[in-house]
């Protein structure tokens, strides 16, 4: 969605590349963009679209991208053996094709080609970046589409794969490991966390080094206070942590707010109620229960802005991951990667993905 700008720097060099594996097909998903990337298609990849080497499908549904939900429609669309997932930012690597055939060939069909680790995410520009085959992924339900915004989709279906008997082979030659890269602003701008999200404050003076509490406020009037904690023996593992930070399970706090003029009415789930005042610069909590509190503003240019955005969605995921570790239940019980398509610019032509 919106990623035209790194689509043209990417998928004429994987399909150069590529092409010359006689059973491999580019699949393009268009996620309801708008910046005309299927005009630049159509008029710059027009012979593989006619040669069938390049399908390029469309939806106009979504309103925000979903990871989970377009990965998984994505897939559903390619028909190989094999599905290979390579994001808009990914230069796939010359050769990479042959390379995914013959890893297939040594290790069998459970084989899950990935960069990602059990404990640790050494390329995070790649953590989607995979190989599957098919019947397996269809076998596991494909990602999870209960995720929110951004971060650990891929990570939980290796992991799901894995548990289900894949074996991981792990993408490590630099040729493969190419990709563009971008600011955190760009990886969130089409979710709809970020379009919800207003407000975003900082608790200061806090105490406890390894505390940090953030409220935020959103466009609907509901806001989270969340208590991340840091653990030293996590920092360097990404799957567990968010370079060391977690919510515990008692850290996140939601509810509903209500605004008259500087006074701010927080009233949580849990049935207490906070009094503030809004500042220039923040707000003052008058009482809670930890007492007399500031909280400053993080502006929405600030870089910390998007990276406490990514921490909060990809928290909440690790929370879902670790379930999903555990309990081994059903995933997307009412179905994955749904969703009316049309393919290669006739919008006449729609069909309903199941």
């Amino acid at each position: 969605m919106n990623r035209g700008s790194h689509l043209v720097q990417t998928l004429p060099v994987n399909i150069t590349e590529n092409m010359d594996y006689p059973h491999v097909e580019f699949v393009v998903l268009d996620y309801n963009s708008k910046d005309n990337v299927g005009d630049w298609i159509k008029q710059a990849l027009g012979d593989h679209i006619r040669s069938g080497l390049l399908k390029y499908y469309k939806t106009v549904e979504p309103e925000y991208f979903h990871s989970s939900h377009a990965k998984n429609m994505a897939l559903k669309l390619g028909t190989g053996d094999i599905v290979s997932m390579v994001d808009a930012d990914n230069y796939a690597g010359p050769g990479y094709a042959q390379w995914i055939n013959d890893t297939f060939a040594s290790h069998g069909r459970n084989t899950i080609i990935t960069t990602l680790r059990k404990d640790s995410i050494p390329h995070r520009d790649q953590g989607g970046k995979f190989c599957l085959d098919r019947e397996q992924f269809y076998a596991i339900g494909g990602l999870d589409e209960d995720l929110v915004g951004y971060g650990m989709e891929d990570t939980d279906l290796i992991n799901r794969m894995e548990n289900a008997g894949g074996r991981r082979i792990y993408i490590e030659d630099d040729k493969y490991l190419g990709a563009i890269k971008h600011s955190n602003e760009d990886r969130l701008r089409n979710f709809k966390f970020t379009h919800s999200l207003g407000k975003l404050y900082l608790r200061v003076f806090e105490p406890d080094p390894t505390i940090t509490h953030l409220l935020y406020f959103f466009k609907d009037h509901t806001f989270s206070e969340v208590r991340y904690t840091f653990h030293d023996s996590l920092k360097n593992n990404q799957v567990r942590s968010f370079y060391g930070w977690v919510i515990e399970e008692d850290g996140l706090r939601q509810g509903v707010r209500r605004h008259l003029d500087a006074d701010i009415s927080l009233s949580f789930d849990d049935g207490e109620i906070v009094s503030c005042k809004a500042t220039k610069t923040g707000i003052q909590i008058s009482s809670d229960r930890r007492g007399q509190s500031t909280w400053k503003e993080i502006a929405t240019e600030e870089d910390l802005y998007f990276t406490y955005s990514i921490g909060y969605t990809e928290c909440l995921n690790r929370r879902r991951y670790e379930n999903n570790d555990k309990n081994r239940h059903s995933i997307n019980p009412n179905g994955w990667g749904k969703g009316m398509v049309y393919r290669n610019f006739d919008d006449a032509e729609t069909f309903e993905v199941l």
